[in-house]
């Protein structure tokens, strides 16, 4: 009995450490490389003996739904040619794929560590808007120092501090930006407010997310926070058992939003520097960032649409902001962004649990904001870490 226990509390032991390493993915690609190699990776290769000997002791293996992500990695490779270092990125990204659908990562504990990162992530952002707001002092809680410098340079740490070089502080805790802040937080979100199992602690804890994401100033935050919130209620309102309850909940959101809407300063200014219509700032989010899209299409031809240049774009803003989405036809091609799409799109579409909404939200947030590599394997493993349909 007392092995059994002890191999009980190793495994239990395994799956937190396997849960926060999956967790930190979008957190630790911008930190400084050891040996050329990025922590992320580092991390994921030292997990790699372990995933590898839950995959053995599997008495059979599930291969359903990962047919796009294969020809999607497989294009990757073959289209422009590729280094040893994308070759060793894209197996990583196949292994945890597979150790993904094979149920390999405990996802209550996978999405306990997400909400406790976004928590403490919030609690700092509250704390910076109290100083600045409260006491006129502004912290800074980035720890650039560590960090990639050209990573960090290029998200322009110090300028997100300011909404279009105006003087509306926004803070973003220990995050690069306020928009990344908030892409991570409302993945908590969603899981809290759309998963199958809803707790009054869960409402608690999303309220408690929502205001620091409308208090990082987000543009894009603040608009998807809404429609998850929107969404919750709706799925409530189209139950004809709960058709009241979902009402009330939709109209109450309403009139909270209009209060805050014309109450809080910072909700205004950061819902209208949406279109550009701020009163602090003539930033326009939208145009911010689609703003580089046509110089790019202009600057491709022939077999370039279809195929990319096979040039990897080291600045997000080379024409102007561009999002993943328009990156990857850049780089890889009309055939290359369908194929990234269908990852998501497929996903959204045959699967029946909350999970769907977060594959849409992927889709929609490649428009407007930049994904990384390692973003993309963390926002898969989330879509699928807990699906029985995949069996």
């Amino acid at each position: 009995m007392a092995v059994i226990r002890l191999k009980i509390k190793k495994e239990a032991i395994m799956q937190v450490v396997c849960a926060i390493v999956i967790a930190l993915i979008p957190i630790l690609f911008s930190y400084k490389q050891i040996f050329s190699i990025s922590p992320t990776y580092i991390l994921l290769i030292l997990l790699l003996p372990y995933v590898a000997l839950k995959l053995i002791s599997k008495k059979r293996f599930v291969f359903k739904h990962q047919g796009i992500l294969f020809l999607y990695l497989f294009y990757m490779l073959i289209d422009h040619g590729i280094t040893l270092g994308e070759v060793v990125v894209l197996f990583l990204f196949l292994i945890y794929a597979f150790a993904t659908h094979n149920r390999i990562f405990n996802a209550e504990i996978l999405w306990k560590v997400i909400v406790t990162i976004s928590c403490i992530a919030t609690i700092g952002v509250l704390i910076q808007a109290f100083f600045y707001y409260g006491l006129g002092k502004q912290i800074l809680m980035c720890p650039t120092g560590v960090m990639e410098p050209d990573v960090w340079e290029q998200y322009g740490v110090d300028s997100s501090y300011r909404a279009g070089g105006h003087e509306m502080f926004r803070p973003a805790a220990f995050f690069l930006e306020p928009s990344i802040y908030a892409q991570y937080v409302v993945l908590a979100i969603m899981y809290l407010r759309l998963s199958e199992t809803r707790t009054k602690k869960d409402l608690i804890l999303a309220i408690f997310l929502s205001i620091g994401i409308i208090a990082s100033t987000s543009g894009i935050g603040i608009a998807t926070i809404v429609a998850v919130w929107l969404l919750s209620y709706g799925k409530v309102l189209f139950n004809s058992k709960n058709f009241l309850k979902g009402f009330v909940g939709v109209l109450f959101f309403i009139v909270v939003l209009l209060i805050a809407f014309n109450v809080s300063e910072i909700f205004r200014e950061s819902a209208l520097r949406i279109v550009g219509l701020g009163e602090h700032s003539d930033y326009n989010a939208i145009a911010g960032r689609t703003g580089g899209v046509v110089f790019m299409w202009n600057s491709l031809s022939g077999s370039e649409l279809w195929l990319g240049t096979g040039e990897y774009i080291s600045k997000w803003y080379t024409w102007g902001f561009l999002g993943t989405f328009f990156r990857i036809i850049y780089e890889y091609g009309l055939i290359g962004v369908s194929l990234f799409t269908l990852l998501f799109l497929s996903p959204a579409f045959f699967l029946k649990s909350w999970q769907r909404w977060m594959a849409f939200y992927i889709i929609v947030l490649s428009l407007v904001s930049g994904i990384s590599i390692q973003s993309t394997v963390f926002y898969y493993i989330l879509i699928y870490c807990d699906l029985r349909e995949i069996v």
